[in-house]
């Protein structure tokens, strides 16, 4: 016979930093003032790497930087699960004939701006690299209610 003194619904701690997010998706929108040094041309295809807590490292396509800034527009998405603790590395490069130049790395915690998006929503951020600056958009991905 059910207990009319237990809940219902268990309400739970999350387990994590991230409150009920179940999910973190990150755009790199730009690289703005980019700086480089090329010979012949000023148009470099520019691309990144991105790793989350130290796993497996996902490439981005690689876009045509015309003159100082490059349009980006990749979007990267995570689950967000018990083991997230919320260290993202992003690296930044341009392709060359020989070989591949860093525009440099930006370390983001994550847990940061899931603060600063749950208390304003606010979304976009701008980091400054050594070759230049990368703006990036991000969102989260929240449980549905009742799940």
């Amino acid at each position: 016979m059910e207990s009319y003194n237990k809940p219902k619904y268990s309400s739970h701690a999350p387990a994590t930093g991230f409150g009920d997010a179940t999910g973190f998706d990150l755009t790199l929108v730009s690289v703005n003032n980019l700086q480089c040094q090329r010979r012949f041309s000023s148009n470099i295809k520019v691309y990144a790497k991105v790793q989350l807590d130290g796993g497996n490292v996902r490439e981005t396509g690689r876009y045509l930087a015309v003159g100082l800034n490059s349009t980006l527009n990749s979007t990267v998405h995570y689950p967000i699960t018990n083991d997230t603790r919320g260290n993202l590395l992003v690296r930044l490069y341009y392709e060359r004939t020989l070989g591949h130049t860093s525009i440099g790395e930006v370390t983001i915690d994550v847990t940061k701006l899931f603060e600063g998006w749950r208390d304003s929503r606010q979304n976009t951020k701008t980091f400054p690299l050594p070759k230049g600056e990368l703006n990036i958009t991000y969102r989260f991905a929240l449980a549905q209610a009742g799940n």
